[in-house]
């Protein structure tokens, strides 16, 4: 039996790949109306779901530079200090959606059905609001609680984290939404975390900052997993071979798609070799140095048109799971509430 998939992976131009495995501005994946392949939404996070109308509906976009700019702030210019402003500098304001715990608050309840529970929540308002990939949850170790984003991840121990991180994932993707695991690996600092370099022994990184995910990835497959900013011992994990492919796909056996955080890309190409399928958002200097790359015989057919194909099966994913139109206006948190123990709201 022939694969539709390979069938359209056949007949696309390598411009055409290209466009694929990049965003189409900052929260959408990119269509190709003349090949039958449309786009989904994609956004943050597992803590309430942030939909930027003005970015997502409008098209409204900043670059790498004014991310840089809010990002790399320290902490007296985040407080007041510079006039670069906050999140809402970057994302502007959001539709309203329910504020969940935090996940270093969530995994002092150790309950991995009420983590369940709230991804299925989480699902019903990204069908209300027509997302089809909540970028989440995030699970690395919570080594110090200074750490600027150490709120996001639930625990200092991997098995812990792991649990949870299944749960959430299993609540959304059962309810035809996807998650993706992040931040693929060892995200310890938010200080110059585009350029800060984990140096971890082996022995380390897979009994402590590796096997949450590993966990998760064989007790609930997430449709994604998002590389980190950050250097691995020396290498950008974005464009780290031996974290992506030799041990993500090689020895756990992970079947979806690797995508890119947000500009966490420095070099294309070599993270396309990698293993790193899909770069977030678009960016048309990463599309012309792959095309290059492409043209030039530096990419393997296989090793494209793999990555092609990951893309086009979470796609068909994302709107096989797209609930009917009038579903997607039924209330959404009430009914959750109404199934939960209370004592579980203060955890």
């Amino acid at each position: 039996m022939t694969n539709p998939h390979t069938e359209l992976i056949a007949r696309m131009r390598p411009q055409d790949k290209v466009t694929l495995l990049s965003g189409r501005g900052l929260w959408r994946s990119a269509s190709l109306p003349q090949l039958g392949i449309r786009d989904f939404v994609m956004t943050d996070g597992t803590y309430g779901v942030r939909y930027s109308s003005a970015q997502i509906d409008q098209q409204e976009s900043w670059n790498i530079s004014d991310f840089l700019s809010v990002v790399q702030q320290d902490a007296g210019q985040a407080a007041g200090g510079s006039d670069k402003g906050g999140s809402e500098a970057l994302f502007g304001h959001s539709r309203p959606a329910t504020c969940f715990p935090n996940g270093s608050s969530l995994a002092c309840s150790w309950d991995v059905e009420l983590v369940q529970q709230m991804g299925r929540a989480l699902a019903i308002e990204c069908q209300s609001m027509g997302v089809g990939l909540l970028l989440g949850p995030g699970i690395n170790i919570r080594r110090t609680p200074l750490a600027g984003r150490g709120y996001e991840y639930y625990s200092e121990d991997p098995l812990l984290s792991g649990e949870l991180a299944a749960a959430l994932i299993n609540g959304l993707q059962q309810q035809g939404v996807g998650a993706s695991l992040k931040h693929f690996a060892c995200n310890n600092s938010e200080y110059m975390r585009t350029r800060m370099d984990s140096i971890v022994e082996e022995r380390a990184l897979r009994e402590i900052y590796l096997y949450g995910f590993q966990r998760a990835i064989a007790k609930a497959q997430p449709w994604t997993v998002m590389s980190s900013y950050n250097r691995l011992n020396g290498e950008q994990t974005s464009q780290h071979h031996w974290l992506l492919t030799r041990v993500l796909r090689e020895e756990w056996g992970y079947q979806g798609l690797v995508m890119s955080d947000w500009y966490g890309i420095k070099d294309r190409p070599a993270s396309l070799l990698a293993g790193n399928e899909l770069a977030m958002p678009e960016n048309a200097l990463d599309n012309a140095e792959l095309l290059a790359a492409i043209e030039q015989g530096r990419i393997p057919a296989a090793q494209l048109d793999s990555a092609c194909l990951h893309m086009l099966q979470l796609i068909a994913k994302v709107h096989a799971g797209r609930a009917p139109a009038p579903w997607r206006t039924l209330p959404t948190i009430t009914a959750w509430r109404s199934r939960s123990p209370p004592h579980h709201w203060y955890c």
